[in-house]
């Protein structure tokens, strides 16, 4: 111990020690949750020498990130934290931590961040009744089968510094008890209960009129069913409620409630919208209200057509006879997509699509406008889809993925009305599975493409084919198609899955 006294790193400031021993912390700490065993592993490091540990007992900031490894562990970390603000993020299971949560509830006035997942009875927040002046955070995450109901007087209506609010599985008649005001950034907000009676339309317009500085909007089977008592367009006393520094907005909802709430709001350009229609949809007449009202309150700001569409089918969960359980459609209205990754500023989920692909999709074209579409990808088990897009004059590349090639075979090949895909440029052909999907006969799938293409070379060839990661083509394949199509550019991967 008195060799360590000597220690030149011993005669260090106490600021500069403890603000060494928090940074080791920090880096442990934001890489493990904190109820892994690893998180409490800079603990260590406080136990060095006398000097050390002296320190870090004397720097409550330390210690303010709750860990939950060890029930005894969590209520030291409170006390030695002392009034420092706290970051709290656990997931509770059963009562081992009942305390140290009923501790860190009676001192609301210094969390900062709280984070609770997990919690079985609804009953565990229930004695949340005290203001949080320095809370930013609150991410409230039980389990599915929990309802998230709040005390009368939740946190006293007082966080005025709340930034962010997450809430999954909420009570829709809890949302006006949340303290939601003007420094809020971020509304997560989920119901328990679809259908089930919340705040009127009128509520929820208020409630977000109270947050000019929301970015962040996740609104899922919380609005109201009923669509009366939201402002009706034209009506010049009740204009859209603006949301100005609104940049992200997901909508998960029926088709109506969706609908009404697009007619009250007025979403600015920069915005990414994303919207899923969690209920199969039973009038045509719901499709066209939707589209209208989603142009009025927003695409009509962006000046700027459709460049790229994605349109795919989702199997997961899929319907009993094997279709499709959602029909999804990206578009890209500032630039094609040039990679997987680029997100697209509108996507549109349908769920139960198979009966009503085909109205879904020219809805879109009349309400969007399509015209300018340069790129589109299409990927889904049906192979038809890319068909409804045979009219586009300006469409330049087609990318087929996962999806049988027989129905963009056959659209290029029906000339009866006028010349499919007329701007065609280039096929980008991607995880395709050479044995599917083909109706000619004995004639291969490959046979086929060399066919309809051969014969498309006569009034408008293909300039440039691209073959990536497909399934049973290989190097025969390879030669075979630029033996019998000279004049295509072709690039094979070399990739080679059977």
């Amino acid at each position: 111990m008195s060799y360590n006294s000597f220690a030149p790193i011993n005669n260090l400031p106490a600021e500069v020690m403890s603000s060494i021993i928090l940074l080791n912390a920090t880096e442990i700490m934001d890489e493990y949750p904190t109820w892994h065993q690893k998180s409490m592993s800079w603990i260590s490091s406080t136990q060095v020498c006398r000097q050390w540990r002296a320190v870090a007992l004397d720097f409550p900031t330390l210690w303010s990130k709750i860990l939950f490894v060890h029930p005894e562990l969590a209520e030291s970390m409170i006390r030695l934290s002392k009034d420092a603000p706290l970051t709290v993020k656990a997931v509770v299971h059963g009562t081992e931590f009942i305390d140290a949560i009923s501790k860190i509830f009676a001192q609301s006035h210094r969390l900062r961040t709280l984070d609770l997942s997990g919690f079985a009875s609804p009953a565990f927040i229930s004695a949340f009744t005290t203001p949080a002046p320095v809370l930013k955070n609150l991410v409230l995450s039980p389990p599915p089968n929990v309802t998230v109901t709040l005390p009368t007087g939740f946190l006293q209506g007082q966080a005025p510094l709340l930034h962010s609010v997450e809430v999954r599985h909420l009570a829709p008649q809890m949302w006006g008890k949340l303290p939601l005001g003007p420094n809020l950034t971020t509304l997560e907000l989920s119901s328990a209960s679809p259908g089930s009676q919340g705040l009127s339309p009128k509520e929820i317009l208020i409630s977000l009129r109270r947050m000019p500085l929301l970015q962040t909007l996740s609104l899922v089977d919380i609005l109201p069913l009923d669509p009366e008592g939201y402002p009706q367009a034209g009506q010049t006393n009740f204009p859209p409620l603006p949301l100005p520094a609104l940049r992200t907005i997901e909508l998960s909802d029926g088709i109506v409630p969706i609908t009404a709430f697009l007619g009250a709001i007025d979403i600015p350009r920069e915005a990414t919208v994303r919207i899923k229609l969690l209920r199969a949809i039973q009038e045509t007449r719901c499709v066209e209200d939707f589209f209208a009202n989603l142009v009025t309150s927003w695409v009509q700001k962006l000046q700027a057509d459709i460049k790229g569409l994605i349109v795919s089918e989702d199997y997961n969960y899929s319907r009993y006879d094997g279709s499709p359980r959602t029909l999804i459609v990206q578009c890209f209205f500032r630039c094609p997509p040039v990679q997987d990754s680029d997100p697209s500023q509108l996507t549109i989920s349908f769920l139960d699509p198979r009966p009503r692909v085909q109205e879904y999709l020219a809805t879109l074209n009349q309400y969007l406008d399509l015209y300018s579409v340069s790129y589109l990808m299409v990927e889904g088990r049906s192979g038809r889809l890319v068909s409804i897009f045979s009219h586009l004059r300006n469409l330049e590349t087609i990318a087929l993925r996962n999806t049988p090639v027989h129905g963009f075979l056959e659209a290029i090949e029906d000339t009866s009305k006028q010349l499919p895909f007329p701007g065609l440029s280039t096929l980008d052909l991607l995880d395709i599975d050479f044995t599917v999907g083909y109706n000619y006969g004995t004639q291969s799938v490959i046979g086929g493409l060399v066919a309809a293409l051969s014969a498309r070379a006569l009034v408008c060839p293909l300039g440039f084919l691209r073959i990536s990661q497909c399934k049973y083509f290989g190097s025969a394949a390879y030669d075979f198609i630029r033996a019998s199509l000279p004049e295509l550019l072709v690039e094979w991967d070399g990739s080679h899955t059977v």
